[in-house]
């Protein structure tokens, strides 16, 4: 069972009782790495000894930052892998496997918004 949760109650309660926790857009590593110590002690305290997986889903963006389409309104929430070059994305987002991300689930942000879209 994986867990869709950001809340330092919801986490503890991730570690104790899930065997994943999925973070949405927004989470930097910072982040991540306070969800793993949130969802650790959560895990120790209910005596689980298992792994937990950590998937985090994170927007990004290659190419002129300033024509980027955010797919929530004018601005973005929170990290976003953004980079003129894609060496650049590359090694933003390995920032977040570094801080405890077990899976990056990517959502493209482009510049006219199509590839966020979804068909009718």
């Amino acid at each position: 069972m994986l867990a869709g949760v950001t809340g330092p109650k919801s986490l503890l309660l991730a570690g104790a009782t899930a065997d994943g926790t999925i973070l949405s857009e927004g989470h930097g590593p910072y982040k991540i790495e306070r969800a793993r110590q949130l969802t650790a002690e959560g895990a120790q305290d209910a005596g689980r000894t298992g792994p937990h997986h950590m998937t985090v889903f994170t927007g990004f963006h290659i190419g002129d930052l300033n024509e980027m389409t955010y797919p929530y309104g004018d601005e973005p929430r929170g990290w976003i892998a953004t980079d003129a070059e894609p060496d650049g994305v590359t090694a933003r987002l390995q920032t977040l496997v570094d801080a405890g991300a077990d899976s990056v689930v990517l959502v493209p942000f482009s510049n006219d918004g199509s590839s966020w879209q979804r068909p009718r």
